[in-house]
């Protein structure tokens, strides 16, 4: 019977799938349970416990603002005040005091009361009789406590939480929406997030007063907690789903600035916001993370609810737990399904290591035992073999062909030599007819660029020219007005010729810069930078003047060995550059500083115009680009300063964005010869 051979690579193939198998569903199956048990139970669980002791402490606090309230509310020194209002002098015949001290009184227990609870910031009596004024007003801010002077105690007679109030029974309390507070119908700023507690005073059956707790709830319901939690994000809205507190503090009271931010838009709350529920708790999938809410009751329809939700960090401490059980499990699959096929394949893989030592003696030119070759495995092993006897039988054979064709090679080589020999003369010359072209083409796009300077400078002359001018044309119209007068005298006309010498002096000073500028010459010679900066600020300011523009131009003096009318044209580009861009961009007070270092022999040229995109930055010395309007712009003007200070100046141009806006760097090094100057 004859056995059907079976190939050696089915047989690894059949013991790797039977492995992979059992490893990978063996995996599967632990990571599934891991998964659902700790992901999702625990990340349920820890944020309800978070959520539900986050409402019993909100809700605790506010039971101690009420605590506090009525003890003020039954102290003496209300009782004192109530019987002072038998006695048409106002006074306590039973304490012997007149309504003043027991005010006093009454002031110091409150400064008491909030100096032991930091979060109150105002307890105030308010009266009925006088139309709903205060009578007494304590502050506390920044842990300094204040009795407000009488002529400066306020009517709280519109204010909702003192229509309420009057209408409670005694010892009842009323406890108002939590708001921004206000001052005089503005909110204070910084801002503070106010809840109220209110009870009536009654004398008899009548309402005297009502005494009110303002609290500062970021400190009362302790926010900054919530800010730092690294596990949580915290989420407290009123009975309508407005965030009173959210991670991001564009959307806490947003309802106070006309914007309607709810938590019923961004989580599922129907449940607990109709009353349904009293919290609900859930894994939200599409956020990969757990929520829970519950809710807190102030009064009737008056509720606070309560929210977190696991962040990112939770769930990756979570994650990285998950992973490490994993690992362990694959570590240990991986050993074992490598131990068994390692111990399988020394096995399987004794005929190669014969076939491999064969080859070893050939590679050494010994003679080779074909015996040692007959290999009878049935698979492919035993193929190999047969077909190792019929190689090393045609290796001979290919080793004369080989001889025969590396000397024809040799031929071949050397006439190949020649044609390329020839071909890299023509090159040469190609390359350098390419270079002189583009060179030439450098030298217009420079004459482009230093013409658009040019018109820029033009329209600076203009400016600076347009105020002496008038000066003139007045000085000068002002003559036939003096002479009628009687006012020309020797005096008047020596001081008419200063100060229009003076002008006109201005005027030349302005014309001699702009030709300094525009130098063709290609001469390099020392310079001062600081002058040089501050010549082509003054041929700018009266421009930067007409546009609101401060430009602050600060540094000590140094000499640089170079080309000044270029090194002009630079600083030129940058300062219209940032003039444009803060023109485009509508800043407020807009200001460019320009610093000059000595020692590091650097210049910084900067703007408030809000910096560069980080997709535009990287282009914005490429010829030709701007991101100004067609017919604005040419994209010349950076690209040539680039070429200027570094191919003509051997030193660095670079730009990046720093805080509100970006920041042009000029690194000069020294050139090779005629700096030695140094630093005035």
């Amino acid at each position: 019977m004859k056995i059907t051979n079976i190939k050696l690579s089915s047989k690894i193939a059949i013991l790797s799938f039977i492995l992979s198998f059992l490893g990978i569903t063996a995996l599967a199956f632990i990571s599934y349970q891991q998964s659902n048990e700790i992901f999702k139970n625990n990340l349920i669980k820890s944020t309800a416990f978070e959520a539900e002791k986050t409402a019993y402490n909100i809700k605790k606090k506010i039971e101690e603002a009420k605590k506090n309230l009525l003890f003020a509310s039954n102290s003496e020194s209300i009782f004192g005040i109530l019987r002072t209002t038998k006695n048409k002098y106002n006074y306590d015949e039973e304490q012997n005091m007149h309504l003043n001290s027991w005010k006093e009184r009454l002031s110091k227990l409150f400064a008491v009361v909030m100096k032991q609870n930091p979060s109150y910031f105002q307890v105030r009596l308010i009266g009925i009789e006088n139309n709903g004024k205060e009578m007494i007003r304590v502050e506390q801010k920044n842990g300094k406590l204040t009795i407000v002077d009488q002529n400066n105690l306020q009517s709280k007679a519109k204010s909702n939480y003192f229509k309420q109030t009057i209408k409670l029974k005694k010892q009842k309390i009323f406890i108002s929406d939590i708001n921004l507070n206000r001052e005089y119908n503005v909110i204070e700023t910084p801002y503070v997030p106010t809840l109220r507690v209110a009870t009536p005073i009654y004398n008899n059956d009548k309402v005297y007063a009502i005494i009110v707790i303002n609290i500062n709830v970021d400190k009362l319901f302790e926010f900054s907690k919530f800010r730092k939690n690294p596990n949580f994000d915290t989420y407290i809205t009123n009975s309508d789903g407005q965030y009173l507190f959210h991670k991001n503090i564009d959307k806490t009271f947003g309802f106070e600035f006309g914007k309607e931010y709810l938590i019923q838009d961004n989580f599922n709350v129907k449940n607990v916001l109709d009353h349904k529920k009293s919290h609900d708790k859930f894994y939200d999938e599409s956020i990969n993370s757990a929520f829970a809410i519950y809710s807190i009751e102030l009064l009737k329809n008056k509720f606070l609810y309560v929210a977190h939700v696991t962040n990112s960090n939770y769930f990756e401490k979570e994650s990285q737990q998950y992973i490490k059980i994993l690992i362990l499990y694959i570590i240990g699959i991986s050993i074992i399904i490598a131990f068994l096929i390692a111990f399988l394949l020394r096995y399987l893989t004794s005929p190669i290591s014969k076939l491999t030592g064969a080859a070893k003696h050939i590679t050494a030119g010994e003679d080779l035992d074909f015996e040692s070759l007959n290999i009878k495995t049935g698979d492919e092993i035993e193929e190999l073999a047969n077909s190792f006897k019929f190689m090393i039988k045609s290796l001979s054979n290919s080793k004369k062909e080989l001889q025969e064709l590396a000397n024809n090679l040799e031929i071949e080589v050397n006439k190949k030599t020649k044609e390329l020999q020839k071909l890299n003369d023509e090159l040469e010359i190609k390359v350098k007819n390419a270079i002189d072209d583009i060179r030439e083409k450098d030298n217009v796009l420079q004459q482009q660029s230093k013409l658009a300077s040019m018109g820029e400078m033009i329209g600076a002359i203009a400016h600076q020219w347009r105020q002496p001018l008038n000066a003139l044309s007045i000085q000068i119209q002002g003559l036939k007005y003096n002479f009628r007068n009687g006012d020309i005298t020797e005096d008047f006309i020596f001081d008419f010729i200063q100060k229009n010498k003076k002008t006109i002096k201005f005027m030349s000073k302005t014309i001699d810069d702009f030709r300094s500028f525009f130098r063709v010459d290609k001469t390099k010679y020392n310079f001062k930078v600081l002058e040089t900066t501050k010549s082509v600020i003054n041929m700018q300011e009266a421009q930067l003047l007409n546009h609101d523009i401060e430009l602050i131009l600060e540094g000590d003096e140094f000499e640089y060995y170079g080309l000044q009318s270029e090194f002009q044209q630079v600083i030129l580009n940058i300062i219209n550059n940032a003039k444009d861009a803060l023109l485009e961009n509508k800043i407020q007070n807009p200001k460019i500083n320009v610093n000059i270092d000595n020692k590091q022999k650097l210049i910084t040229i900067c703007d408030n115009a809000g910096g560069i995109d980080k997709d535009i930055i990287k282009r914005i010395f490429e010829p030709y680009f701007t991101t100004k309007e067609q017919g604005k712009g040419t994209g010349m003007g950076l690209y040539m300063s680039k070429m200027i200070i570094e191919d003509n100046m051997n030193s660095k141009l670079t730009i990046k964005n720093i805080g509100n806006g970006s920041c042009f760097m000029i690194e000069l090094n020294d050139e090779d010869e005629g700096n030695d100057s140094g630093s005035n």
